[in-house]
């Protein structure tokens, strides 16, 4: 029931996106039966790819990095109409509203030919596609690659004398499997490590599918060496819960083979545990869990086990995947954390500034990213590196490798 329900829901949006994309195209350009002939094929066409694709990972329980050309398709046809959609949509809305709105106020409706103001607003939305459509390929192509370093300074009364002034390197989504181009990505990870970190640490997701993403860039990884360490913690993805294996034995070896290869590349893994790190006078503690993931994905974190010998009034810095861990578990935790450093989000990978105003069609899905502070423990949250398989492109939200300065005192 629940799948009929969904596909009823899918072709519903698809019926009135198609309806106000041609509606627009037939109020500027005319109608003719050619051009609703091959707008119609290509209509049908995308809509038979995208049955396809998800018949396809719904019966392989997997996503594929072949698929990764349908899904850009994909998103190239969908995005640009769904922008049109939008503008067509308020239109509507518009001119809805100026009729009630002469109804209640003058007692009656004294018609308005809103053609002309149609035809240019279509224009404007189909051009306003056309951008749309544009940016689509350039955040495939350019953005996925417009690696930042975003520069952090954070201040703690209870910091250890010692630590103030170190940083600390945070990287995480880094989804090694989506980059087709691995000599920008090796590139970016020699860069970076002439920034000289103090820690460099990874909050999971490391890989998207396989053990093997991390292989091409294990020496890159060796050539950060920063005096105090590198650890990580695992996401979902590191765990093997996104390709269907033939077996739990297979799935395990392929995490196995991961923590071998973060181990070759300097890393400490943190699965539920945790690491003192000492300067000559002062200590903190790292603390990594599983990954947290709200429902209906597995919980694996435990942050009981995780602070197993751990002073509880000492400074605390916790790797969790998910910042959803923040919100309903570490904000309440009695031994106080700090801080915690998360990825998952990604950014929404899409995010557009205007005159001071961003835009993310995806905030209302994920925690922004940055910095957020609860009581007297802060969250910082990383767009990460890499992305997700089903839409590979970043626009605004950069991939980024975030350096943290710890500062002693109220800031």
């Amino acid at each position: 029931m629940i799948y009929f329900v969904l596909l009823l829901a899918v072709l519903t949006i698809l019926y009135f996106v198609e309806f106000y994309t041609f509606s627009a195209i037939q109020r500027v350009l005319g109608f003719s039966k050619t051009l609703f002939t091959i707008y119609l094929a290509i209509s049908f066409g995308f809509v038979i790819l995208l049955f396809a694709s998800v018949s396809y990972i719904s019966f392989s329980k997997q996503a594929d990095f072949d698929l990764e050309i349908v899904f850009l398709l994909l998103n190239l046809f969908f995005v640009p109409r769904a922008f049109v959609t939008f503008i067509l949509v308020l239109e509507d809305v518009w001119s809805e509203a100026t009729f009630f709105l002469s109804l209640i106020l003058e007692g009656d409706y004294h018609k308005v030919q809103y053609n002309g103001r149609r035809f240019w607003v279509s224009t404007l939305a189909l051009i306003g596609s056309i951008v749309v459509f544009i940016a689509v390929l350039y955040s495939n192509f350019v953005g996925r690659y417009n690696f930042e370093i975003n520069r952090q300074t954070l201040f703690f009364d209870d910091l250890p004398k010692e630590f103030d002034g170190k940083t600390i390197l945070h990287l995480s989504d880094l989804d090694l499997g989506t980059f087709k181009n691995q000599d920008k990505v090796k590139h970016f990870l020699d860069s970076i490590s002439g920034l000289n970190p103090d820690i460099l640490v990874i909050s999971g997701g490391v890989v998207v599918l396989k053990a093997e993403e991390l292989s091409p860039y294990v020496e890159s990884f060796k050539k950060i060496n920063p005096p105090l360490g590198k650890y990580a913690s695992l996401g979902l993805t590191d765990i093997g819960y996104f390709k269907n294996w033939k077996s739990i034995s297979q799935k395990e070896q392929n995490t196995k083979r991961l923590l071998e290869g973060l181990s070759e590349s300097g890393f400490s893994i943190l699965s539920n545990e945790n690491k003192l790190i000492k300067t000559q006078n002062d200590s903190l503690y790292m603390v990594g869990v599983l990954p947290s993931y709200f429902f209906p994905l597995p919980m694996k974190a435990d942050l009981n086990e995780a602070m197993a010998g751990v002073n509880p009034g000492s400074f605390k810095i916790l790797l969790s995947h998910c910042p959803d861990m923040f919100f309903k578990q570490v904000v309440n935790y009695p031994p106080k954390f700090q801080l915690t450093l998360s990825g998952f989000t990604h950014g929404g990978q899409f995010e557009y500034s205007f005159l001071g105003l961003k835009f993310k069609p995806f905030s209302i899905l994920f925690e922004d990213t940055g910095l957020h502070q609860s009581k007297d423990r802060k969250l910082f949250i990383n767009k990460g590196l890499g992305s997700f398989i089903y839409t590979t492109g970043r626009f605004g939200a950069w991939p980024e490798a975030v350096l943290i300065t710890l500062k002693k005192g109220a800031g």
